[in-house]
C-alpha cells in the first residue's frame, strides 16, 4: 500500500510540476547570492517543520571576497538506513541550475512519506567562487570535478596525454578574436586530434591533470578547502547508513536540453545496483563509449571513498547546453573554454573580445532560454519520479 501512495504521489507531483511553467522558471536564480538566500529561507522553513534537521554553513577561504559559503542541509528519516545526496555548483556557473533543481526538490519531493526511509542531504554551491563570479573553477583555478579525493594520491598522477596537447590548449597571450589562431581554430583543432587520434585527444584533455596550475582541467596540488571539509562532515552524516546514492547537478556536455546519466566506471557489484536504480535509461558509462572519458578526483567517486562498504549509487546528472556532443560542437566548446581561461590570466585585447567570450561562455552552462529551461526541470522531475520509488524500496543487503 505505502508503494502505491508513493506512486501516486509522485505522479501528482508530475502533472503539477510539469503543468506550470512559470513556477519551474521561478526556480532559476540570476546571481549566487539570490540562489543561497533563496536556499537558506527554505532551509529555515524546513528547520522548523523538521526539529531534527540541521543546516551547515561553511564558509569558503578567498583574498576578494569574504562572502563565499557552501550550505549543507541535512535532513535525517524517521528509519535511517538510505540517505540520498544532491549536490550542485562543483563547477561553479553550473550552479544556477543545480540550484534551480534543489529548490525543486525541496518544494516538490520533500514529504514525511519519503522521509519515513530516506534521509536527505542537500550541499548546494560547492564552488561559490564560480558561482558568483561566472567561472567552472574555483579561485586557484581548481577544477573541483577532478579535485575530489580522499587520497592525496590523486594529485601525483601523471597525465601524459595532457602535455602533448597543453600547447595548444592554453594559450598564454592577451585574446584576441581576430587573430589567425582564433579564426582558423576548427581546423587547427582537427588536426591536432587527428595528429594524436580523437579518443586520446578527448582523454588527455579531460581526464584532469596535476601540472598546470593555469591550464584547463588541473586538479590541484592538494584538495581544495570544500573538500576537505566535506570529506570530514560527510564521513559522519554517512557512517550509520547501509544505501547511499548520490547525485551531482551538471550543465554543458551533449546535445541541447538532453539529460546524460554519467557515471565514472566502477566495479560489477555497484555497476549492477546503478543499472537497476537506473533501469529503462542510457548510461554513458566512461568505458564503454567513445564519445565519453573517465575522469580523476570525480566527486561522485569522492563520496564513494567515503560510502565504501556500503551500497553506493554514483550518478552525474549532466543536462546539455550547445551540442557538444557532435565534433563540431566539441570543438567550439573547447574554444570557448580556452579563451575564457587565456582571458582569465592574460587579459584581453579588446573590452569587446572581453564581453563576447564571457557571454558564450556563461551561455554554455547557464542557458537563458525559457524553453531549455523548462525541459530540464521536466527531465529532472520524470527521473526523479522513477528512481526514487526504486531507492526507498530496493532490498538492503
Amino acid at each position: 500500500m505505502r508503494l502505491l501512495t508513493s506512486i501516486f504521489f509522485l505522479i501528482a507531483i508530475n502533472i503539477s510540476v510539469l503543468g506550470q511553467n512559470t513556477d519551474l522558471l521561478s526556480y532559476y536564480p540570476v546571481s549566487y547570492e539570490q540562489a543561497r538566500a533563496r536556499f537558506l529561507a527554505k532551509s529555515e522553513q524546513i528547520l522548523k517543520k523538521y526539529s531534527d534537521a540541521q543546516l551547515r554553513s561553511f564558509r569558503v577561504p578567498s583574498k576578494v571576497d569574504s562572502n563565499l559559503y557552501m550550505d549543507v542541509l541535512y535532513i535525517p528519516a524517521h528509519n535511517p538506513q538510505r540517505l540520498l545526496i544532491l549536490s550542485s555548483g562543483i563547477h561553479g556557473v553550473e550552479g544556477f541550475t543545480g540550484s534551480a533543481i534543489q529548490l525543486m526538490f525541496l518544494d516538490h519531493y520533500l514529504n514525511d512519506t519519503l522521509l519515513q526511509n530516506v534521509s536527505l542531504l542537500l550541499i548546494h554551491a560547492i564552488n561559490p567562487y564560480g558561482y558568483k563570479y561566472l567561472r567552472r573553477v574555483s579561485e586557484n583555478n581548481v577544477d573541483m570535478n577532478r579535485n575530489s579525493s580522499v587520497s592525496d594520491s590523486v594529485y601525483k598522477i601523471i597525465n601524459p596525454g595532457y602535455d602533448k596537447i597543453n600547447s595548444f590548449v592554453n594559450p598564454t597571450h592577451p585574446v584576441n578574436l581576430c587573430s589567425a589562431k582564433n579564426k582558423f581554430f576548427l581546423f587547427r583543432s582537427l588536426r591536432m586530434a587527428l595528429k594524436i587520434g580523437i579518443p586520446s585527444f578527448r582523454q588527455g584533455l579531460l581526464e584532469g591533470q596535476y601540472k598546470y596550475p593555469r591550464g584547463l582541467y588541473f586538479g590541484g596540488f592538494k584538495q581544495e578547502p570544500q573538500i576537505d571539509t566535506l570529506k570530514k562532515f560527510l564521513t559522519n552524516i554517512i557512517r550509520p547508513y547501509k544505501f547511499v546514492m548520490e547525485i551531482d547537478l551538471h550543465t554543458g556536455y551533449g546535445h541541447r536540453g538532453k539529460l546524460y546519466l554519467f557515471p565514472n566506471p566502477v566495479a560489477e557489484p555497484t555497476r549492477n545496483l546503478v543499472e537497476n536504480i537506473f533501469r529503462g535509461y542510457p548510461i554513458e558509462w566512461g568505458d564503454t563509449t567513445k564519445k565519453f572519458y573517465k575522469t580523476n578526483g570525480d566527486f561522485i567517486d569522492f563520496v564513494g571513498e567515503i560510502a565504501q562498504n556500503k551500497m553506493y549509487v554514483p550518478m552525474t546528472f549532466e543536462f546539455g547546453t550547445v551540442n557538444s556532443e557532435t565534433t563540431l560542437g566539441g570543438i567550439k566548446a573547447l574554444h570557448i573554454m580556452i579563451l575564457e581561461n587565456e582571458g582569465h590570466f592574460y587579459g584581453y585585447k579588446h573590452k569587446r573580445d572581453s564581453l563576447r567570450v564571457t557571454k558564450k561562455f556563461v551561455k554554455m552552462y547557464n542557458p537563458q532560454s525559457k524553453k531549455w529551461r523548462e525541459q530540464v526541470i521536466r527531465q529532472a522531475t520524470r527521473m526523479l519520479n522513477t528512481i526514487l520509488p526504486r531507492f526507498e524500496k530496493y532490498p538492503l543487503h
